[in-house]
């Protein structure tokens, strides 16, 4: 539970002269739910412009003490960081994490991963003149036309490598990529990006890899 109001002991601080000593009282519901109850306040509480007296609130509403406006999400922001500064386990959280951090693992492989393609034509090819010249030398009579054939086979094969992504298109991919994901792979306390590490180094670990941050998170590793 956290006191929100203009007095300067309550859990959140509200510098306005609409907002009372002790304004309102949030409750964390747990599945990420949060509700707000008035606290008999001279100018009210009110969630969508609906004065309420307790009432829940989401992160796409607007919560109001007195004339003072606060979005759902900057407050919800503001409960869990003054939730956050006595808790230590953050196994719900790291769950939570750890799907999106698979998620991106599988996306990341699935870049750095070399086309088979090109691959497979540079082997078809080497292979084929290797048992041309084994098995049927009489299609290639002189030595300049087996320097040629083997000549063509090298050329054919640095086009057929060319039809792969370049280092340049992959590493924009991975830039745009890590763009995506950066925010979601962060420590719920402290916000230490975890984006450089692996999710099998992370679980391993149990931890935030802050040594300053003493969040830990208990999961069942497949």
């Amino acid at each position: 539970m956290i006191k929100i109001g203009s007095g300067t002991k309550n859990g959140i601080v509200i510098n306005d002269t609409s907002v009372s000593r002790e304004h309102a009282l949030i409750k964390y519901l747990g599945s990420g739910e949060y509700s707000i109850e008035d606290l008999n306040s001279k100018n009210g509480t009110y969630v969508n412009d609906r004065r309420i007296i307790k009432s829940k609130f989401l992160a796409t509403d607007t919560v109001t003490l007195g004339t003072f406006l606060l979005t759902g999400e900057d407050l919800i922001f503001q409960v869990k960081k003054e939730l956050n500064k006595e808790r230590k386990d953050f196994s719900e959280e790291y769950r939570a994490i750890f799907i999106q951090f698979e998620q991106y693992e599988i996306k990341k492989d699935k870049i750095l991963k070399r086309p088979l393609l090109p691959i497979i034509l540079r082997i078809g090819i080497s292979l084929s003149v290797i048992l041309i010249l084994l098995f049927y030398p009489d299609l290639v009579p002189n030595d300049s036309v087996r320097i040629g054939l083997i000549m063509s086979a090298g050329l054919v094969s640095v086009i057929a490598g060319s039809f792969g992504n370049s280092n340049l298109k992959k590493q924009k991919k991975l830039d745009l990529l890590k763009l995506e994901y950066e925010d979601m792979l962060q420590c719920p306390k402290c916000n230490s990006k975890l984006i450089k590490l692996t999710s099998a180094y992370l679980a391993g670990k149990g931890k935030c890899p802050n040594d300053n941050c003493d969040a830990y998170f208990k999961i069942g590793l497949k």
